[in-house]
C-alpha cells in the first residue's frame, strides 16, 4: 500500500531535503545575481474614515489587523501618518475588561498615558498625529477616522 502524503508532510520533506543537501542557509552570492525576494510594509495608512470597529474589520480583511505600536515603530507611525486626512488615526488599542490592550493580544509594551477608566464611548485608542511626539488619545469608538493597519 502506498503512503498517503498531506501538504504538511510534503513541506516537511522539502525542508528536510534542503537542509540535508545544504541548499538552505546563508550564502555569499554575487550582488548582480537576480534572486526572488519578499517585501512587506510594516504599517499602512488607510485614508478612509471609519469607526473603530469598521477599521478593525477593514484591516483584518485586507491586511493583518489594526496596528499595534511599540517604541521601535513610533517613528515609522509618524512618517506613515503624514498623508492622513484626519487629525487622529485609529490603532489596535482598546479598553476591555478594565485594561488598555492591543486587540491582537500583544503585550502593551510601551508607556501609554490614557485614563485608567475611560467613559464608555471613549474606549478606543488613537494617535494624535499633530503632536511631536505622537500622543495617545482615548476617543469615541463611533468617530470616523483614518487608521493604521499592519
Amino acid at each position: 500500500m502506498l503512503p498517503v502524503f498531506h501538504l504538511k508532510d510534503c513541506l516537511v520533506f522539502a525542508f528536510l531535503f534542503l537542509v540535508l543537501f545544504g541548499l538552505l542557509g546563508w550564502n555569499d552570492n554575487f550582488c548582480w545575481e537576480k534572486r526572488p525576494f519578499f517585501c512587506e510594509k510594516i504599517l499602512v495608512l488607510v485614508k478612509e474614515n471609519k469607526t473603530w470597529v469598521e477599521a478593525y474589520e477593514h484591516c483584518r480583511s485586507h491586511y493583518t489587523g489594526l496596528a499595534y505600536l511599540s517604541s521601535d515603530n513610533m517613528d515609522l507611525a509618524k512618517e506613515e501618518t503624514q498623508g492622513r486626512q484626519t487629525v487622529s488615526v485609529w490603532t489596535g488599542l482598546r479598553f476591555l475588561a478594565g485594561h488598555w490592550l492591543w486587540v491582537n493580544g500583544k503585550p502593551l509594551g510601551i508607556e501609554v498615558s490614557l485614563p485608567s477608566c475611560p467613559s464608555p464611548p471613549n474606549r478606543c485608542g488613537a494617535l494624535n498625529t499633530l503632536t511631536d511626539p505622537l500622543l495617545w488619545e482615548n476617543r469615541d469608538c463611533e468617530e470616523k477616522l483614518n487608521f493604521l493597519c499592519y
